[in-house]
């Protein structure tokens, strides 16, 4: 028998074949946890569906035997909600950062000047009025 749209199965039997609950990703038949500390809407397919909280970003393995984390941003830095590489990190503001990803290092400005957060290099910081 034909099975109808999402389900699958041959001959008689057909399994509807449902989307992966809140905090799982995957297929209806397959679901997964998603890395500690992160979290999905319903019917997320694949990892990359599970956001880390702001700060950190969703690691791949990388490492054999490693599996999938949210990392931290480096130190004095930030992302947003859901970010999915070391790229994804800024420098927070007063800040430029030298270096990118994983490498990044963020330096603090001359004294005397500021810049926003997510400076990208040290012309993005502006001398105090006065």
């Amino acid at each position: 028998a034909d099975c109808s749209v999402g389900s699958f199965g041959r001959r008689r039997l057909c399994m509807c074949a449902a989307p992966c609950g809140g905090g799982f990703y995957g297929s209806g038949t397959e679901c997964a946890g998603c890395p500690p500390g992160s979290n999905s809407a319903p019917g997320s397919e694949t990892v990359m569906g599970c956001a880390c909280p702001g700060s950190t970003y969703l690691a791949g393995p990388g490492d054999a035997g490693a599996s999938w984390r949210c990392a931290a941003c480096p130190p004095n830095s930030f992302s947003p909600l859901g970010s999915l590489s070391a790229a994804d990190c800024l420098c927070n503001s007063g800040l430029y950062s030298s270096g990118s990803g994983a490498d990044v290092t963020c330096a603090a400005c001359p004294a005397g000047s500021v810049s926003p957060g997510g400076s990208s290099d040290a012309g993005s910081c502006q001398c105090l009025a006065g």
